[in-house]
């Protein structure tokens, strides 16, 4: 008998398939026990097929039975069929599977399954229901999520599961149903995750017009919408990894973020009623670009199947989202269903119309855990979802992200670096430090007029400037592995929202230098921007401090040619993935043999133990930072500003804007808290920040002036001489202390808020 490699992926059961494949099939199973005992004999596995043949003799009363087996294969998903296989070793699922894990089999036996067979089988009950104040999410009679507020805690994203859990999340939240719904289903079971799916709707603003909002007489089109959604709702109804449904995401954007339309939220209603009605064992909402009175007012009134209400609501502004909603009619649970740094719609700009990002990964922490925290302190939050569990372009290569895919710094779609931004709020969910110490950037530096100035909203250089940039990290030592990589690229200015897909932009070569040099990666923590090369413009720097974690697991051992585990990465790899990606939604054709072998082990393939390789062992800080090359000698900078203050004889200039500025300012730190107009920067953020935001907002002030850096501020890769003392990204002052730079610790003293 022919054995198959490990990674052999999943078949078609017997009555489509020979008797000699099963025979195959069983021996390999047989080969990967782990009971100690060798693979059954030639004669052991004839008496095997011989009873096997009598087996499906009795299964199979005449060959009619078989080819209705056939026939029902190789219909066309309509004809409501799903295979469901699964094996003692928990192979790869097939697409398009997914089942209780009470009605798996247990052994090698393959079910064949119609959807109306899966359909009698009872689907799980979600219910929101209230404990005391407190409403909670109930799967199966049982709390799912924190009893003691907070709900679910939930992250927004399609890659990454066995992580999230592993972090310590009860669930995902993904945007619509595709190819890849069923492995997802499949992968959350085995990570211990339920699964919130979203029903997509469309963006286009005709299609909630005219004719479309005719509800008696229905256009072609939402007909033929309607029934692909209820066959979605159909197929995946019983999935016991099922959360609750969402119609749509952020529609409203696309006709009027503040109402959206009274077409729009019938029609809202109009598909979930449907959906209610095909499944009413699980709570549906809809998803709503941040919350206003206008739109929460109309859902109110117009959309009563909705159980829920999700807002995706980023920065400052989830701050008092419960009282608002209640306050606008809306009296049932709600979720954050995405949380996270600020967007481009409401943070700092430069002069020259850049959005300003939060400086650094490691101040991106601090959002994540506040909106947290205000989620867990709402009676009416029933859960909420950290985005994003991923990577995207959206702007620049690191605003949403946990992770970094960017092709230029090394990512691949799925194979991403995870970075600091969860790890605060992975504290908050478990209690418990993460196992691979992450880096952290505490301060960021340019040389400008002879000072080192923290670059708060960017900065100019004068065009043949050298500029220097240092940043100081913490858990970034001088070891093999470490490094910094450093990269520019040209400013976005898209005015693309989130729901529509933004092209990278690809860097520009050979003009920032990282001082690092052999085995002395901290000197790469210092970069040496080379405006010389560059047209006068906007661009944009970046810088990426990774740590590599040393140290291999207990028990480890890396697949080598003739193991069979690394027979089985070569078939997934050489077949599997190329014939079956949807078997393997957490790998692609890229995958590294370390990636495959990690997915295998998390598969529960017994010829593969956790790989010892330092791939994937990675962990980095990331820094954002616009800028503007100016000619100084021919051209103006192309842009007005003014840093609004008082003057030393004290009189105010630019009066009304500095009281403003002072008291969004003074009460943000008062209380902790920088909502509203002020919500895209955090409540200890610096002054040039609440100024921007209230010129952004159209409060009468000018934009505030960034850091200048002219030819007399040109750097070196000459670390004797290191900065007496710098602001970081806060607004702290840091002294630091005489050695080498950059310096092995700080002494700071924070400024006073007045």
């Amino acid at each position: 008998v022919r054995a198959r490699p490990l990674g052999r992926a999943p078949r078609m059961p017997l009555p489509l398939a020979s008797l000699e494949d099963e025979v195959e099939a069983q021996h390999l199973l047989l080969r990967d026990q782990d009971d100690g005992c060798p693979a059954r004999s030639g004669s052991d596995l004839e008496e095997y097929a011989e009873s096997r043949a009598r087996f499906w003799g009795r299964r199979a009363a005449s060959w009619t039975a078989a080819l209705t087996l056939v026939l029902l294969a190789f219909a066309a998903p309509s004809a409501s069929t799903l295979l469901l296989r699964r094996t003692a070793r928990g192979g790869p699922a097939d697409a398009g599977s997914k089942a209780s894990s009470s009605t798996l089999s247990t052994n090698t036996e393959d079910l064949f399954y119609t959807q109306e067979m899966l359909a009698s089988t009872a689907a799980p009950e979600v219910r929101f229901r209230r404990r005391g104040e407190q409403w909670l999410v109930y799967f199966n009679g049982e709390v799912y999520g924190r009893e003691d507020g907070g709900g679910i805690r939930g992250l927004a994203g399609w890659n990454y599961f066995y992580e999230a859990s592993e972090s310590g999340a009860d669930a995902m939240r993904i945007w619509g149903v595709d190819s890849r719904t069923p492995g997802l289903l499949a992968t959350c079971e085995k990570a211990g995750l339920k699964l919130s799916l979203g029903l997509d709707l469309p963006r286009d603003p005709g299609l909630y017009l005219g004719d479309h909002c005719d509800f008696r007489n229905n256009t072609a089109f939402w007909t033929q919408m309607m029934a692909a959604i209820s066959e979605d709702v159909k197929r995946y109804k019983s999935s016991p990894e099922l959360l609750w449904w969402t119609v749509g995401n952020e529609l409203e954007t696309f006709i009027d973020w503040s109402t959206g339309s009274q077409c729009l939220w019938e029609r809202v209603e109009w598909v979930a009623r449907q959906v209610k009605a095909i499944d009413p064992r699980h709570p549906v909402g809809t998803v709503l670009a941040g919350n206003h009175p206008n739109k929460v007012g109309l859902i109110s009134v117009l959309c009563e199947s909705l159980d829920f209400l999700g807002v995706n609501a980023y920065g400052g502004s989830a701050y008092g989202l419960g009282e608002a909603l209640i306050a606008e009619g809306w009296d049932k649970p709600y979720a954050i269903t995405e949380y996270g740094v600020p967007g481009s719609w409401d943070v700092p700009q430069t002069p020259w119309g850049a959005n300003v990002e939060t400086m650094t990964s490691t101040d991106k922490k601090r959002w994540l855990t506040q909106a947290y925290k205000w989620c867990r302190e709402d009676p009416n939050c029933v859960g909420s979802f950290a985005f994003l569990w991923g990577w995207k372009w959206e702007k620049t290569a690191t605003w949403f992200g946990m992770f970094d895919e960017w092709g230029p710094a090394g990512g691949s779609p799925g194979h991403g670096i995870s970075n600091d931004i969860g790890d605060d709020l992975f504290f908050e969910w478990t209690g418990k430090v993460q196992d691979k110490p992450t880096p952290s950037i505490s301060s960021v530096i340019v040389q400008a007029g002879g000072e080192p100035v923290v670059p708060e909203i960017g900065f100019t250089a004068e065009l043949g400037t050298m500029v220097q940039v240092d940043m100081r990290a913490s858990g970034f030592e001088d070891r093999d592995g470490n490094e910094v990589l450093w990269f520019i690229t040209s400013e976005s200015f898209s005015q693309k929202n989130g729901n529509e897909v933004e092209q990278p932009i690809t860097p520009i070569n050979n003009i920032v230098t990282s001082c690092a040099r052999p085995g002395v990666p901290t000197a790469g923590l210092r970069g040496l921007v080379d405006t010389s090369k560059l047209m006068p413009g906007a661009y944009h720097l970046y810088a990426f401090v990774r740590s590599v974690v040393h140290g291999f697991p207990a028990g480890c051992q890396t697949a080598s040619p003739g193991d069979p585990c690394w027979y089985g990465i070569q078939w997934v790899r050489d077949k599997g993935l190329k014939e079956h990606p949807e078997w393997y939604p957490d790998l692609s054709e890229t995958s590294s043999n370390w990636d495959i072998q990690n997915y295998l082990v998390k598969d529960h393939n017994q010829a593969c133990r956790v790989p010892c390789d330092k791939v994937g062992s990675t962990k980095e800080a990331s820094l954002s930072l616009p800028f503007l090359v100016v000619n100084f000698s021919s051209d103006e900078a192309g842009f007005s500003c003014e840093n609004v203050h008082p003057e030393e004889e004290g009189e105010v200039r630019g009066q009304d804007c500095y009281f403003k500025v002072q008291k969004a300012f003074l009460e943000a730190r008062r209380t902790g808290v920088a909502s509203g107009i002020v919500s895209g920067t955090l409540p200890d953020g610096p002054f040039s920040h609440f100024q921007s935001l209230l010129c952004r907002h159209g409060m009468g002030c000018p934009q505030p002036c960034p850091v200048t850096v002219s030819m007399a501020d040109s750097g070196l890769c000459d670390f004797d001489s290191p900065p007496a003392q710098s602001m970081n990204s806060r607004g702290v002052m840091e002294e630091f202390v005489a050695g080498p730079w950059p310096p092995d610790s700080v002494q700071a003293s924070t400024l006073r808020a007045d």
